[in-house]
């Protein structure tokens, strides 16, 4: 009895043992667990793998000769440019050399910010001793860059001095941690455990590889650390580290982090992982692989052997540079027999592992549709090498929503649906003789005179499916290419809270880029016919046709543009001119290409008599707006040829979902989604008179956020300031003048007053109101 009673107790006090020495005698206040935990050092121990390094960049992009360690994205996406690179990894030598030059065996040191719990790294179980001892929570592995073989190099690991090794004491196999290599009180390492002979030691600050936040794996292919070895040569050394290492008290590690080296130098190319298993559809890069049902609005992640140059893959997602230049990857929807290049953003998964990175389309994918993604050999690794083999693969979207292509303001009403399986926005559509998407076999456009009219610019012609199709004419709902009338869908949105229009797409995407006759310095406004004020789209006037049909493929995919120009406008005096109607402004104009007067005019647009068909609204009669063709190549000076609207028509649009607790931008023509700004919890909004600031309450959190709505803004689409008003704000008006914003706080029963300049509080009314709601004001 006394026997089993003892044996228990001897068993705590192992553990006991072992629990402290895990901590090394840290705690929550050591210096060893400080901050979150993290990696902070990864080294070969004659040179840096990680952090990643990288020149501090001057104003210009280029490299200083201050070097950086990259320990935030905010480091990494500060100093990073086509110009200033990350630097190479350190590499070990073809020597199993330490670092006093003495001959010993070469390791890897990873040192954590926290005091490691070693069960996390280091597995007792007799199986994973194939695996040098490792729990999978932390890998070294051997990678063949010919035959993607991959395998944890044979080696030995450490935590702290401590390693599992079979308890002599008894018969069977039994794996018992073991504190094999340990530093005295005068900082000499010691060797504990004869079976650790050959850890490295004998060199300056050796007793680091010993401390409680120190893994240590030494190469052991022959399972006798006597022996000196080095890492495989000829291989790629891949580090992981994952977020399955916990420290002592069972946090785990922040984020995962990876790296990847070799013994000698480093020309070994990068790949995609999976490349030799394109055609079994085994390629990391997910989705692909043929895969089938992908949802419209999905990312994609790619993984590559190695550490590669992020500007080279493609640049940072940013919330105000809606048209990312192309880098390595090539990302297409295939329709048809047309490639239809898709903008993208790519980013690492964090800025410590730069061997995937997730790429983010610029707009939601079409529904049903092929898309193509090509990694291409303009992507480098750290040292230089290219990518040794080109990948393509492809997947399909699921269902989703269709193409959509739909009329503008001010000949559109956006209306918010939120009834059952109808949530989202669908458009009213005014003027009824656009070509955007519709049925094919119940359209309104053939009725539009302006077909066949010679000297139209770009020519009219009849559609030929539903992407060309046009609506069902005026006052009924725009469908899109799968013929639904709810052109943004519950896979975007869960509600509909409120709608505002706001500053034109064409400040951001526009065809500048390929025609010199869309300069912003051509367009001008269609009241005054001077350019004072004019930048942008005004919202006076539609295109014709409202809207422009699509084009495969797209005129301009570098800024996201699928659509023809609008109708080109004429800038100098012509036979048939509306009397009274001079189109030639100043500075002169000339000489530029003349269009026919718009048959379209003001009337009937139900009218069966050609004579007094026409449409309900519009400025003048006779007009159309649009820029100039393109001039030939080469380009020869550019005259001034005034226009007023050119594509990308329409607004920024801006749709409160509250379910979500987001703003979603949506592109009020294409309906893609460009933008979710996330906020405490939104009910309602109201927009400056300026189209400048967007000002949403929050119900529970009592505040009023402002963002940032103005395209020319270095802040565009952020949240810039945040007020505190009374309990429970809901709706909001902001004075036509700009003065004040007007919250509703309805469970306060007050209304708060906030100053239009500074966006500060001015006052709280709280007399004589009894659970406002809503509020509204006059100009």
């Amino acid at each position: 009895m006394q026997d089993f009673v003892m044996r228990p107790l001897r068993i705590f006090a192992l553990l006991t043992t072992i629990a402290t020495a895990g901590c090394g005698g840290g705690g929550p206040g050591g210096a060893n667990n400080v901050g979150p935990f993290q990696l902070t050092l990864g080294t070969t121990g004659l040179g840096q793998l990680y952090p990643y390094r990288i020149a501090q960049a001057d104003e210009f992009g280029n490299p200083t000769q201050k070097i950086l360690n990259v320990t935030s994205e905010a480091v990494l996406k500060a100093n990073v440019t086509k110009k200033n690179k990350v630097l190479p990894l350190a590499t070990w030598p073809t020597t199993a050399t330490l670092p006093n030059g003495n001959a010993g065996n070469q390791y890897l040191l990873l040192k954590f910010s926290h005091d490691l719990d070693p069960k996390s790294i280091l597995s007792d179980r007799p199986a994973d001793q194939a695996n040098s001892g490792l729990t999978g929570a932390l890998q070294v592995i051997e990678y063949d860059p010919l035959t993607e073989n991959s395998k944890i190099v044979p080696g030995r690991a450490f935590v702290g001095g401590w390693t599992y090794l079979d308890d002599l004491s008894t018969p069977a196999f039994d794996l018992k941690l073991t504190r094999a290599v340990a530093a005295d009180g005068d900082g000499n390492v010691q060797i504990l455990d004869a079976r650790a002979n050959g850890f490295p030691r004998g060199f300056a600050n050796d007793e680091e590889l010993v401390a409680p936040n120190v893994f240590v794996f030494v190469p052991d292919a022959d399972g006798n650390l006597n022996t000196i070895e080095t890492f495989p040569t000829g291989k790629l050394i891949r580090v992981v580290v994952s977020t399955a290492v916990l420290d002592f008290r069972g946090k785990p590690l922040v984020r995962e982090t990876s790296f990847a080296t070799t013994v000698g130098a480093d020309t070994i190319p990068p790949q995609v992982l999976g490349f030799t298993k394109v055609n079994q559809n085994q390629v990391r890069i997910i989705p692909g692989n043929n895969q089938k049902g992908v949802d419209p609005t999905t990312t994609i992640r790619i993984e590559f052997s190695k550490p590669v140059q992020p500007k080279e893959v493609g640049d940072f997602y940013s919330t105000t540079d809606k048209t990312p230049p192309s880098a390595g990857i090539s990302l297409f929807l295939v329709i048809g027999n047309s490639n239809v290049p898709v903008l993208y953003y790519a980013d690492p998964v964090n800025y410590a592992n730069l061997s995937t990175y997730i790429v983010t389309p610029g707009f939601q994918l079409l529904g049903k549709t092929r898309v193509s993604i090509k990694v291409n050999n303009t992507i480098h690794d750290l040292v230089g090498n290219a990518i040794g083999t080109e990948v393509t693969t492809l997947f399909e979207t699921a269902a989703g929503a269709g193409l959509v292509n739909a009329p503008v303001a001010p000949e559109a009403i956006y209306v918010g649906r939120s009834a059952g399986d109808t949530v989202g926005v669908s458009v009213i559509d005014l003027n009824g003789f656009g070509q955007g998407t519709g049925d094919i076999n119940d359209t309104n456009w053939p009725r539009n005179p302006n077909i066949g009219q010679p000297g139209v610019f770009p020519q009219l012609s009849l559609g030929k499916t539903n992407m060309d199709a046009g609506g069902k004419g005026p006052l009924t709902l725009t469908q899109d290419t799968s013929l639904s009338d709810l052109l943004l869908d519950s896979s975007v949105v869960s509600s509909v809270g409120d709608i505002h229009i706001g500053q034109p797409l064409d400040k951001i995407f526009n065809n500048e880029n390929i025609n010199p006759f869309v300069s912003r310095f051509n367009q001008i406004n269609p009241v005054t016919l001077t350019r004072q004020g004019s930048w942008g789209n005004s919202i006076s006037i539609a295109p014709h046709p409202n809207p422009p049909r699509l084009i495969i493929p797209p005129p301009n995919p570098a800024y996201a543009i699928f659509g023809e120009e609008p109708t080109m406008t004429t800038s100098t005096d012509f036979p048939g001119q509306i009397p009274g109607m001079n189109t030639t402004v100043h500075p002169p104009a000339g000489p530029c290409t003349p269009s026919p007067v718009n048959r379209l005019v003001k009337g009937n647009p139900f009218a069966k008599d050609i004579n007094r068909l026409g449409v309900f609204g519009g400025i003048y009669n006779g007009v159309v707006y649009g820029p100039q063709p393109a001039p030939g190549n080469p380009q020869p000076p550019t005259p001034f040829c005034p226009y007023t609207s050119r594509q990308q028509i329409g607004h920024f649009l801006y749709v409160l979902d509250r379910t979500k607790k987001q703003v979603v931008v949506v592109n009020s023509n294409r309906f893609t989604v460009l933008e979710r700004i996330n906020l405490p919890d939104p009910y309602s909004m109201a927009m400056a008179p300026n189209l400048k600031r967007l000002a949403v309450t929050n119900f529970s959190a009592g505040t009023v956020s402002f963002i940032d709505i103005d395209p020319g803004s270095p802040t565009f689409h952020q949240v810039v300031h945040e007020e505190k008003v009374g309990k429970g704000p809901t709706g909001i008006a902001w004075q036509p003048e700009g003065e004040d914003v007007l919250v509703c706080n309805t469970l306060s029963d007050s209304l708060s007053i906030i100053k239009g300049s500074d966006l500060r509080l001015r006052k709280e009314i709280q007399r004589g109101l009894n659970r406002p709601l809503e509020v509204a004001v006059t100009p």
